[in-house]
């Protein structure tokens, strides 16, 4: 056998094999990242655009003052780390956040370009005598801004001035701040654009001074105003923002952008030019939008930690090891059952099966073995049967002259030697008994030289006992119509012995019974008496030849010992199987089956 066939060698190999192929499948996996930005993190892409449609109906109905307590909340919520930007990647909610440059260069790349807004517009025309350089524009804008929604907000405006003059000569040089102080304060003060008012609202949009508002006054002054009814949230814009991932090697955070709105005219409690400033409007001209930006911990309960990326992984490699490991494992077994049930057949007398594989591995090696060992068990026990009958053939002639001989002495010995004459003659009967169940015994389990037929069980068996035991006492409860495919004689042969048995050990403890039952393409016989049994550790060895359960039994108490023996033979020989066992109402239980007739 080569070192490649063997079963260690096989095993190895194909271990080896699933190991690359798993590797394989994670180096794959790993090549195409299994982020929130990958196909099979279609969920998480769900929970974050769920996440961001919650937030923005929210956004868009609450003042912008309540924005920092809405992000926070939500931030708890969902354990990540939420931020609002304007098109500037700024902080909408005045905190000190600025993303990582990484992020900023990722926002550019996946968002629409920053446009100039109108406040930056605005402001590069009042500072122009100031000449400022964008990073200046940058900051004076969120200054601007900052101030301008804390200046509508707090009651004490002036402070707020104050903090905003604090902030913009920060971020001037020495020859700014001179040009600055040299510009009127009406310039550079933050404003609120529209009158509160009422009645300074209704004398602007009266330009024509008649005192009342025609229609095209009217639809001026409603275009202008602010609205404060904030409607239910099914009147919201519907948010389908396209989510954008980012998981780099340059922060252990996994970061999703998107944009939503949060400015709705119609909506939002306050809608104004300078309340959407730094709002990018939407496409479809439905509302102002903002970046989204979250943060999350791919070791934490977040969006990034589904878990079913690993799980398709991990039932992915499941199934291809098993695609693997099963022929394998049923090229193991199957063999391993076939050698455990020809063993079986082996245990149970049955020689003449063969498993047939060829001797490649350990395991057909073993099957080998066990097909040989088969070969010569049945030498054996066929050797043994033909030199029995072999010598009981021998004897019957010598017998049969020894019985004449003692009948011819027996007639001319005087009277007082005739008590030793009539001993010689039963032993001599003995031993004719003897050699007769020898010869039978060689004869049994011989099926392929048998004619299997049609034979009614319930004729046979009463025949058999009225011949056999025609003293004892029985009950059948057998069908009229109940048959088998048997040889007559081999069949009666192996009741008879059956009923001697009962006859000669369990006479006085009740009738023999005989019950017969179709099951599947079998009939099953069971045939009890009401004798004391055997004890356990015989049943196995009660169908052996010359077998008595007590080593003290005699001839005339125990018999030949081939009876059981002859039983066995006889019933397997008409292609059927017998076993015994104690009932556990007492006595003797032996199970014949039978291949049924139809």
């Amino acid at each position: 056998m080569h070192a490649l066939d063997t079963l260690f060698a096989r095993v190895i190999g194909r271990l080896l094999l699933n190991l690359i192929l798993v590797t394989t499948v994670l180096l794959g996996f790993y090549h195409f990242r299994t982020g929130t930005n990958s196909l099979l993190a279609g969920l998480s892409e769900d929970r974050v655009r769920r996440a961001a449609e919650a937030l923005s109906d929210e956004l868009t109905q609450a003042p912008r003052n309540e924005w920092p307590q809405l992000l926070g909340r939500h931030s708890q919520r969902h354990q990540a780390a939420f931020h609002l930007l304007n098109v500037r990647g700024q902080s909408l909610i005045g905190d000190s956040f600025r993303p990582p440059v990484v992020v900023r260069t990722f926002l550019k790349k996946s968002l629409p370009p920053a446009t100039e807004s109108s406040v930056r517009r605005h402001l590069g025309r009042q500072f122009r005598t100031l000449q400022l350089t964008p990073s200046q524009l940058d900051s004076l804008e969120t200054i601007w801004l900052t101030s301008l929604h804390q200046f509508r907000s707090s009651p004490a405006p002036q402070s707020v001035v104050n903090q905003y003059t604090a902030r913009l000569l920060a971020i001037l040089t020495p020859d700014q701040r001179k040009q600055f102080g040299q510009l009127p304060a009406h310039q550079f003060v933050p404003r609120i654009n529209q009158p509160t008012n009422p009645i300074d609202q209704l004398r602007q949009a009266d330009r024509d001074g008649n005192g009342e508002l025609n229609p095209t006054e009217l639809t001026e002054l409603l275009s202008h105003r602010e609205s404060t009814k904030s409607l239910p949230s099914s009147a919201l814009p519907i948010v389908r923002p396209e989510v954008h991932t980012l998981a780099s090697k340059q922060t252990r955070w996994v970061w999703a952008a998107m944009e939503i709105p949060v400015r709705s005219q119609g909506v939002s409690p306050t809608f104004s030019e300078w309340d959407v400033a730094d709002l990018r409007l939407n496409p479809d001209g439905e509302g102002h939008l903002a970046t989204l930006l979250i943060a999350s911990d791919p070791a934490d309960r977040s969006f990034s930690s589904e878990p079913w990326p690993w799980v398709t992984i991990l039932l992915l490699v499941l199934g291809l090891s098993t695609l693997f490991w099963v022929p394998l494992i049923k090229n193991i077994t199957q063999p391993l059952a076939k050698v455990t049930k020809l063993t079986e057949q082996i245990a149970e007398g049955r020689f003449e099966n063969r498993l047939g594989l060829e001797p490649r591995d350990e395991i057909s090696r073993l099957a080998h073995a066990v097909d040989q060992m088969a070969g010569r068990l049945e030498g054996f026990v066929g050797g043994q049967r033909r030199f029995l009958g072999d010598v009981a053939h021998e004897l019957c002639a010598p017998l049969a002259r020894l019985q004449v001989a003692l009948g011819i002495l027996e007639q001319h010995t005087e009277p007082h030697h005739q008590n030793q004459i009539e001993n010689l003659q039963e032993e001599v009967a003995q031993m004719a008994v003897l050699v007769d169940e020898l010869l039978l015994f060689s004869r049994t389990g011989t099926q392929n030289t048998l004619e299997l037929i049609r034979v009614n069980l319930s004729d046979c068996i009463q025949q058999t006992l009225k011949r056999e035991a025609p003293g004892l006492e029985h009950d059948l409860q057998i069908p009229q119509d109940c048959a088998v495919l048997a040889s007559p004689d081999r069949l009666a042969r192996a009741f008879a012995n059956l009923a001697r048995n009962a006859q000669q050990h369990a006479v006085e403890g009740g009738p023999l019974c005989v019950c017969a039952q179709r099951k599947g393409d079998a009939v099953e016989v069971r045939v009890r008496d009401h004798g004391p049994g055997v004890p356990e550790d015989c049943l196995p060895q009660l169908f052996d030849p010359f077998y008595r359960p007590e080593p003290s039994r005699s001839r005339d108490t125990g018999g030949t010992g081939l009876g059981l023996a002859i039983t066995k033979s006889a019933v397997e020989a008409c292609g059927g199987e017998v076993q015994c066992r104690n009932h556990p109402e007492g006595g003797l239980e032996f199970r014949l089956r039978l291949p049924a007739a139809d």
